[in-house]
């Protein structure tokens, strides 16, 4: 259902889709001014007590957030729920310049820039946390910057809902590179765990890589809890030694070791920049954490579970002389054991997630959307089961392409963004070339021409557009490029549709030939140069092999040609959109094929 108001506040347009919901530019028809929007959308199945729970912690929050009147916070003007639709929002400030994680896209920031935007920064968690708010979601994408440049932090009173109740959106909540240790843990936090973030937000803008990084989120985790980061001075020659100091005091694993106020952050930033020595440094070298037990790992060959068959007997058979302890073998022997089983349930829930994804596609392909999305949420959940980050984004790709079959754009544009930062976070190869040239598609399917073809562009060469842009080449008009590019993407059946349109039906039924299962195509060509007798006998033969196929969408579109044979009437369509009806006849197709020429 579409929103058109939340409240007083007029909904003007959608600026974009987060962890929380759907952020709108609205307008407040009371102070005659534009305001964002943040409607927070909780998900499906939320019991009532809990609904209740995060609701009135909700607007607790925000109450304390709307009292926070600083030069360096966006302003929270008003937070209530919808009477119309439920549905609980905040007004905020609307900013027209870009975020701080829009700002790093174009690469590091110089040491005075840096330290400029977050001197500011601390100033004003110092004032937020003296205030009793907590923000615990530092990171560049919370940073506004306005048109002059100048730092605000968003999200407050937000920041603060319990996350275990948003893990099941599909949408991506993030990663722990700007967690602190203590948060990581689900420690209770104070302010302290602020300053660690916006330390770990000040390495990421000097090196242009945040301080902690891995080939997964576990990995990643694991180095936030437990190794201390390179100096940044050791990737960026610029940085002195004093910014290392300030760096290693605020990224400290231990909050009584770390700066106690955003105050004292803020003024050795301002030493610092002023030449002088900070007066609470500390150094990467230092030890940050206590000893943590190292895992005894079996040494490697090439026999897989050969290297940790030779270790195991080394230790039965240290096991029996005097100088090892039978309990010490067992106790180096159990995290072996319980690291093969987990490894053993994780390959089996990404094999069942796979072989639901396998469902999905099928489903998807005969039309039966109901069944594939329960499919769908299957595989996610067996895919997150076994923190298998790969498996995650190809569900979030697939549900939606199944939201934009189901006429859903927005989800369906929120769960393609995600996918893409999922595979690109897991360095997916080709995957978040893959979702870009899904993006596409929808966008131009939606008759945003320009925004397709610059995302086809993003996509390069790492992925297949040659269908895209023969489908963009199409819609814009130009039918000798789209039949090129469909012969060329082996897409028989759209380039015998654009060679009929074309005044070429003998070229057409030259690709039909070649192309099985065109009946149904065929069938609608027929009708469209009143063969009707040919026709019907095509539409009789689709229908047959479609009942066969369990095909419920191409099922339905071929009886409705048997039906227009009967009552032929006037369609009013181009050639074009007449031919296409023998693609299914879902939301997304139907806004195609009306833009067809």
């Amino acid at each position: 259902m579409e929103i058109r108001s939340l409240g007083r506040y007029q909904i003007r347009a959608e600026i974009g889709r987060g962890t929380m919901g759907v952020v709108y530019r609205g307008y407040d028809p009371v102070l005659d001014r534009d305001i964002a929007l943040k409607a927070v959308e909780l998900p499906e199945g939320v019991s009532l007590e809990r609904r209740k729970k995060f609701l009135d912690r909700f607007f607790l929050e925000a109450k304390i957030a709307g009292k926070l009147i600083h030069p360096n916070i966006v302003v929270t003007h008003d937070a209530a729920t919808d009477e119309a639709t439920g549905t609980p929002f905040i007004a905020m400030e609307l900013l027209s310049g870009e975020s701080l994680h829009g700002r790093l896209s174009e690469g590091r920031l110089s040491l005075e820039e840096a330290l400029a935007l977050v001197e500011p920064l601390a100033r004003a968690l110092d004032y937020a946390h003296q205030e009793g708010v907590v923000h615990r979601d530092i990171k560049p994408a919370n940073v506004m910057l306005t048109a002059k440049g100048a730092p605000k932090i968003t999200d407050f009173g937000i920041a603060k809902l319990p996350t275990a109740e948003l893990t099941q959106t599909g949408t991506i909540l993030g990663t722990p590179y700007f967690m602190s240790p203590e948060q990581l843990r689900g420690e209770e936090v104070d302010g302290r765990s602020d300053l660690f973030s916006l330390g770990v937000l000040l390495y990421n803008l000097l090196t242009g890589k945040p301080p902690f990084e891995g080939a997964d989120l576990a990995s990643v985790s694991q180095q936030v809890l437990y190794k201390s980061p390179a100096p940044a001075s050791e990737g960026v020659r610029e940085i002195p030694e004093s910014v290392d100091r300030v760096l290693a005091r605020a990224m400290h694993k231990k909050p009584a070791e770390r700066y106690q106020s955003g105050s004292a952050f803020a003024e050795d930033i301002a030493r610092v920049r002023r030449g002088e020595s900070p007066l609470e440094g500390a150094s990467f070298g230092e030890k940050t954490v206590e000893s943590t037990p190292q895992r005894v790992e079996p040494p490697e060959t090439r026999s897989g579970y050969g290297g940790a068959v030779v270790f195991v007997l080394m230790l039965a058979a240290l096991a029996t002389t005097a100088f090892v302890r039978r309990e010490d073998v067992l106790r180096v022997l159990e995290p072996l054991r319980e690291q093969r089983e987990e490894s053993t349930r994780r390959n089996a829930q990404e094999a069942l997630a796979a072989e639901h994804l396998r469902e999905v596609r099928g489903l998807m392909e005969r039309g039966h959307f109901d069944e594939a999305a329960a499919a769908f949420a299957r595989a996610l959940s067996s895919s997150r089961d076994a923190k298998n980050g790969r498996g995650e984004a190809e569900a979030l790709l697939w549900r939606g392409l199944l939201s934009a079959e189901r006429g859903d754009w927005s989800r369906a544009r929120a769960d393609l963004e995600s996918a893409g930062s999922v595979f690109e976070i897991y360095d997916v190869p080709g995957g978040k070339a893959r979702a870009l040239a899904r993006q596409a598609d929808l966008e131009r399917d939606l008759g945003n021409y320009d925004v397709a073809s610059s995302l086809y562009d993003a996509a390069g060469t790492h992925v297949d557009t040659r269908a895209g842009r023969a489908f963009l080449a199409l819609m814009t008009g130009d039918l000798e490029a789209a039949e090129r590019g469909f012969l060329s993407a082996g897409e028989g059946n759209y380039a015998g549709a654009v060679d009929v349109a074309l005044g070429r039906p003998e070229q057409a039924e030259e690709h039909w030939g070649r192309t099985p299962d065109s009946e149904l195509w065929r069938g609608y060509a027929a009708r469209a140069l009143s063969h009707e007798a040919e026709a019907r006998r095509l539409f009789e033969l689709a229908a047959a092999r479609f009942r066969t196929q369990d095909h419920a969408t191409g099922l339905a579109a071929s009886l409705e040609g048997l039906e227009g044979l009967e009552e032929p009437g006037e369609s009013g369509e181009s050639v074009l959109q007449f031919l296409f009806r023998a693609e299914p006849r879902t939301p997304r197709n139907e806004s195609r094929r009306k833009r067809l020429p």
